[in-house]
């Protein structure tokens, strides 16, 4: 009789840091979601909910640039606020992964995202699963 107490008993502290986990990790997915400043000066906002986030370009700095990289010729000319950059599905409690298109060269890599804290992620790109570079984004 006290080992199915003491099982009971057990099962119900598992549950309960479980039940008690779940609004830590939906408060890390909100963070995500907001307008983001990268080292280069762009401005993106992450929109999304609990299964994906997407990634669009608000403004960068030079006004003139162009989407001139984009494999697709018809949009070439277009401005880049309004491109979107990524669509990740969730990875884990405060990462994210799934395509990253990059203006820069038109090319679309593996993305990740993931949740460094209340005011920084940082964003990874890569070819081939080894080949990475990263940006760590703060809060706008």
């Amino acid at each position: 009789m006290n080992k199915i107490i003491a099982r009971l008993t057990a099962m119900a502290a598992l549950l309960s840091v479980g039940l008690l986990s779940q609004p830590v990790l939906a408060d890390m997915a909100a963070k995500a979601v907001g307008t983001w400043k990268t080292p280069t000066g762009s401005v993106i906002r992450i929109t999304g909910g609990k299964g994906s986030i997407t990634g669009t370009i608000v403004s960068v700095r030079d006004k003139s640039r162009r989407d001139s990289f984009n494999p697709n010729k018809k949009l070439r000319n277009r401005k880049l606020p309004g491109v979107r950059i990524f669509r990740l599905s969730r990875s884990g409690s405060d990462s994210w992964k799934g395509s990253l298109y990059n203006t820069k060269d038109g090319k679309t890599y593996t993305g990740y995202v993931k949740v460094l804290g209340a005011n920084r992620i940082k964003l990874s790109g890569c070819a081939f699963g080894v080949f990475c570079k990263s940006q760590v984004w703060s809060r706008k």
